[in-house]
C-alpha cells in the first residue's frame, strides 16, 4: 500500500468518523428537545393537578399543594407592598395597576371601589353643599359627576405622568398613556 493509499484511507475514515459524530450529535439534539417536552408536559400535568385539587388534594400531594398556596400567598402580600409604595391599588374588573385616588380605571374607565367614600357619595355632598357640577354618563354607561371648576388633583404625582394631557370632560391631567379618565371614567380618544 502506497502513501497516497494510506492518505486517501485515513481521509475516507475520517470522513465517516466525522458524518457519524455529526450524526450522533443531531441524534442527542432531538433527544435532548424530547426530554425538554417531557418536562414541560411534567409541569402542567402538576399546574393543572393543582389547581383541580389544590382544595382536597390526595395525601401524596398534600404537602406540595400546601407549598404552593403558602407561596402564592406570600407573593400576593409582596405584590401588595409593591402597590403600596407606589401610592396604587389594582383595578378589580381589568387587573390594571391605577393610581389609589383613581375613581375610574385609566385602562377599561370601570368604576372602581375605594376604600374611603365613593363618588356617590361625593356627588351627593356636592349636590347638597350646591357646588357646580354636573351629572352624565361616560362611554360605559356609568354615571359621571363632572366638576365645572378646574381640578386641584392635577399637581398629584400619582396621577400625573411626566407628560400629562388634559381630559377634556373634567380637565384634571390624566397620563398619557390612559384610555379613561381616572377622575370621571370619559373614554380619552
Amino acid at each position: 500500500m502506497s502513501f497516497f493509499e494510506k492518505l486517501t484511507s485515513a481521509g475516507k475514515d475520517m470522513a465517516k468518523k466525522t458524518k457519524e459524530l455529526a450524526d450522533i450529535t443531531k441524534l442527542n439534539m432531538q433527544i435532548s428537545s424530547e426530554e425538554d417536552k417531557i418536562k414541560n408536559k411534567y409541569l402542567e400535568i402538576g399546574k393543572l393537578y393543582y389547581e383541580l385539587f389544590s382544595s382536597n388534594p390526595d395525601e401524596k400531594f398534600a404537602e406540595f399543594c400546601a407549598a404552593i398556596t403558602e407561596s402564592k400567598n406570600k407573593i400576593a402580600l409582596l405584590k401588595d407592598q409593591i402597590l403600596e409604595i407606589k401610592g396604587a391599588k389594582k383595578c378589580s374588573y381589568c387587573g390594571a395597576e391605577i393610581a389609589k385616588s383613581a375613581v375610574f380605571c385609566s385602562a377599561c374607565g370601570n368604576k372602581v371601589a375605594n376604600d374611603e367614600n365613593t363618588t356617590s357619595d361625593n356627588t351627593e355632598e356636592s349636590s347638597e353643599t350646591g357646588e357646580n357640577t354636573e351629572s352624565s354618563q361616560n362611554n360605559n354607561g356609568f354615571e359621571v359627576v363632572v366638576n365645572n371648576y378646574p381640578s386641584e388633583n392635577t399637581n398629584d404625582p400619582q396621577q400625573v405622568d411626566s407628560t400629562p394631557t388634559l381630559c377634556p370632560s373634567c380637565n384634571n391631567a390624566v397620563p398619557s398613556d390612559s384610555k379613561f379618565c381616572p377622575d370621571c371614567g370619559n373614554k380619552l380618544e
